[in-house]
């Protein structure tokens, strides 16, 4: 089978389901996404120009949604497990809680994957939280 229309409807399906609004005229934009968070909601990120830059962010969100649902990021082994799906997709994380990249014009749709991938693995760690771990104990 020849990969090209395999692709093609992979880009298609994207492109029909992504949509951008501006909130900002040619300062800020939010990318509604077809990827979905553990709510089956449609994965948002940001952009932000500034002078020739472009920054990619979750604006928050997923920290955030985590903690409003009991997750906490208080020991060493999250915050181990955090980091390294960070690092894993070169995204970083500020004080905020704000998951974000930085893009030039000629990278920016692959370091909209990276932050998405991101997103997604971090918002897997939900699975973690006290709540739907079970954990076996001897009688």
């Amino acid at each position: 089978m020849d990969s090209h229309p395999v692709i093609d409807e992979y880009l298609k399906w994207m492109k029909d389901n992504t949509l951008v609004k501006t909130l900002e005229e040619g300062k800020i934009y939010s990318i509604s996404t077809p990827f979905l968070d553990r709510h089956n909601d449609c994965l948002d990120i940001y952009m932000i120009k500034n002078n020739g830059s472009v920054k990619l962010t979750d604006n928050g969100y997923t920290i955030a949604d985590l903690k409003m649902s009991g997750f906490e990021l208080n020991t060493p082994k999250r915050e181990s497990i955090l980091n390294s799906a960070l690092n894993g997709f070169g995204v970083k994380m500020n004080e905020n809680n704000e998951l974000f990249v930085e893009a030039a014009e000629h990278n920016i749709g692959q370091k909209k994957h990276c932050l998405l991938q991101a997103i997604l693995a971090v918002n897997d760690m939900f699975n973690m939280s006290q709540e739907t771990v079970c954990s076996r104990r001897k009688a």
